[in-house]
């Protein structure tokens, strides 16, 4: 066995890379590592209660997203106040 058991997956990755390479977004990998370190100091110095509701904000909740909830308190308090 040539090139051991990585060998087609290597292979399939480069036949799809030759095909759909020119919709690659260059640099797309540094900047989502640099998003993830500004999270990572975001919730290193922020107090506790913010860095906490930063989080809950951040997470995936389907129900709340889906339902328009998650942004209408936002609109409501900066239109108002």
């Amino acid at each position: 066995m040539i090139g051991g058991p990585l060998a087609y997956p290597m292979r399939l990755i480069d036949t799809l890379e030759s095909k759909f390479g020119r919709f690659a977004i260059p640099g797309l990998i540094q900047v989502l590592a640099v998003f993830q370190l500004g999270v990572l100091a975001l919730l290193v110095l922020l107090p506790r209660e913010s860095a906490e509701s930063y989080l809950d904000w951040l997470r995936f909740d389907r129900d709340t997203k889906y339902s328009g909830k998650l942004f209408s308190m936002r609109w409501r308090t900066q239109t108002i106040g």
